[in-house]
């Protein structure tokens, strides 16, 4: 079984954000490089949630992300955050100049 279900989300065909659902801690994260307001998209991701794995949502919670400082390295982030969660490192490992690495 596996314990993590991502989904990265582009917001307003604009913005790239990773929506992160933890099975077995029951919890739902947003990684959101630009820092936004994503109280709608936290809670229809938790609706979808709850219908598909009965996971109970305790309330929005805000979790560390480092923020972008170019206007297109949402999606990288987006893509990075997963990576660091994949292999359980902490996404405020996550810089700026990581994303060359991932653009080339």
């Amino acid at each position: 079984m596996y314990d993590l279900f991502m989904l990265p989300q582009c917001k307003g065909n604009t913005h790239w954000v990773l929506l992160v659902a933890s099975v077995m801690s029951r919890t739902v994260t947003i990684y959101d490089s630009l820092g936004g307001n994503n109280k709608a998209l936290f809670d229809l991701f938790c609706q979808f949630m709850c219908q598909q794995a009965q996971i109970v949502k305790d309330g929005l919670e805000r979790w560390p992300c480092n923020k972008q400082r170019h206007g297109n390295s949402c999606g990288v982030f987006a893509l990075m955050t997963a990576k660091c969660l994949v292999i359980k490192k902490h996404p405020t490992m996550l810089r700026q100049a990581h994303d060359s690495v991932y653009r080339d």
